[in-house]
């Protein structure tokens, strides 16, 4: 019995997709598309601006936790280099910063002083901005004590955010102890809380 043509089998064995159909499915995949992109990059500038203000958090608290266990006063303050402490106005915080054993008290760092860490720049889109105490640095005395009542503000330029949810305020108190709040709105221009 000789074998049928492609024309003589049977039309469920020919299924597959018309030039239509695949049309029609990938104009619904860019729909989608396009339609989770902005969702998607909300996601991952929040995701940056927690990861930024939990990282400052995390570096206060180990700045006062070791004022405490040595005794000494630590300092942390904005530095470009990793190596000095800045004292350029028009600098921020998002240059990195440094921590540091301030022995002399001077709130610079000197030969000898020990630096217990340093930290990169915060990112693209992440300005870290001090409002006037804390505009270049901070210190911890061995009591935990901070150095005054101020606020850092860690804040997104990434148009994808609302102004409710562009910025979050870490608010030093004077006993040492540090406050994350989210602010009511700042705009993209991320300017420092007075």
């Amino acid at each position: 019995m000789p074998r049928p043509s492609w024309s003589a089998r049977p039309a469920a064995l020919l299924r597959g997709l018309t030039l239509i159909e695949l049309m029609v499915g990938i104009a619904i995949l860019v729909v989608l598309a396009t339609l989770a992109a902005p969702s998607f990059l909300r996601q991952i500038h929040t995701a940056r601006l927690s990861a930024a203000s939990s990282d400052l958090m995390a570096t206060l608290a180990r700045a006062r936790g070791e004022a405490i266990r040595r005794g000494q006063r630590i300092t942390v303050c904005r530095s470009q280099d990793g190596s000095t402490c800045s004292t350029d106005a028009a600098q921020r915080w998002d240059t990195g910063w440094l921590v540091f054993q301030d022995t002399n008290a001077n709130s610079a760092l000197d030969t000898g002083e020990a630096v217990l860490s340093r930290t990169p720049a915060a990112g693209t889109q992440l300005l870290v901005r001090g409002n006037l105490a804390f505009q270049d640095r901070i210190f911890f005395r061995p009591s935990g004590e901070a150095s005054g009542n101020g606020t850092l503000r860690v804040c997104s330029t990434a148009s994808s955010l609302p102004d409710a949810e562009r910025a979050r305020d870490l608010v030093v108190i004077r006993t040492g102890r540090v406050v994350l709040t989210t602010p009511a709105a700042v705009s993209s221009a991320c300017e420092a809380k007075s």
